[in-house]
């Protein structure tokens, strides 16, 4: 978890961003004034790629992580329940193997670990 969280703080090191632990393996990152969804998509694909090189590389398991991203539209009382939704979501797209486009980066990584170490 101090890795992650250590991963999480050094992709969200902005002055608008606030990255907090909010029980067991769950964290929250809230971020003022994002510059569109591309940007957000850049940081997951950031994070992505530097967990399965943090972790992927130097352990016989594996590690990986669910999401959910939302842009802040409703009440603060339902965009928590938004965002879930959307980890979830997360979750069943990847136990049914729908790639998305950092997947290829992401295979880069763990292609170097079996072929280059």
């Amino acid at each position: 978890m101090v890795s992650f969280s250590n991963i999480l703080l050094d992709v969200f090191s902005v002055n608008n961003s606030l990255v907090a632990r909010v029980g067991g393996d769950e964290f929250l990152v809230i971020v003022k004034a994002v510059e569109g969804r591309a940007h957000i998509k850049k940081h997951i694909c950031d994070i992505r790629v530097l967990v399965h090189t943090a972790f992927n590389n130097y352990m016989d398991i594996g590690f990986d992580f669910s999401l959910g991203y939302c842009e802040f539209k409703t009440s603060l009382e339902k965009t928590p329940a938004e965002v879930d939704r959307l980890m979830y979501k997360n979750k069943l797209e990847k136990k049914n193997n729908k790639d998305d486009k950092c997947t290829e980066k992401v295979n880069v990584v763990i292609g170097e670990r079996y072929y280059f170490h």
